[in-house]
């Protein structure tokens, strides 16, 4: 197996910070995360316009624990078009524990999620 055939998911500190160092120059594509509030959608908005600037691949934005199937409508009037990528549901199972559990709402997301990226990030390639 190759470099370019593996993947890293990386989950970075939240805000700006990374972006403005450089840090984040040499990844392959950002996901943005955002909870399903005005506040921080509008900072994932902020955070996307620093990445495009950068040059960096955005398929869009992940609503997490999101506690409704409206959250994603709610939440993309502030993210100023970008593209809601996935929602990942609000899971009691996963708030109130140390690890993922095995099964559930939100791993049965987290996959979906790990398929579309991966999809996208063929698409990309080609």
């Amino acid at each position: 197996m190759s470099l370019e055939d593996l993947s890293l998911v990386m989950d970075m500190e939240a805000g700006l910070e990374h972006l403005g160092r450089g840090t984040a120059r040499d990844v392959g594509a950002l996901l943005i995360v955002t909870e399903p509030t005005a506040s921080s959608a509008r900072t994932a908005a902020r955070v996307a316009r620093l990445a495009e600037g950068l040059g960096l691949r955005l398929p869009g934005v992940v609503v997490n624990k999101a506690a409704s199937p409206e959250a994603k409508a709610e939440v993309a009037q502030y993210l100023d078009g970008l593209n809601v990528f996935a929602v990942l549901p609000a899971d009691e199972a996963v708030a109130g524990s140390e690890v993922v559990p095995a099964a559930g709402p939100y791993v049965a997301a987290v996959e979906e999620l790990r398929v579309k990226l991966s999809q996208w990030l063929a698409a990309e390639e080609d």
